[in-house]
């Protein structure tokens, strides 16, 4: 169905941006250690 097609879109979307997020979250933890 569209609503299915929807909420696959919509979890796809959300799943690129929470990478994203958690790479950059990870990153600066990181890097704050190390210095």
């Amino acid at each position: 169905t569209s609503q299915g097609a929807d909420l696959i879109e919509s979890f796809g979307i959300g799943a690129i941006f929470g990478s994203i997020w958690y790479c950059t979250l990870n990153g600066t933890i990181e890097t704050t250690l190390i210095n």
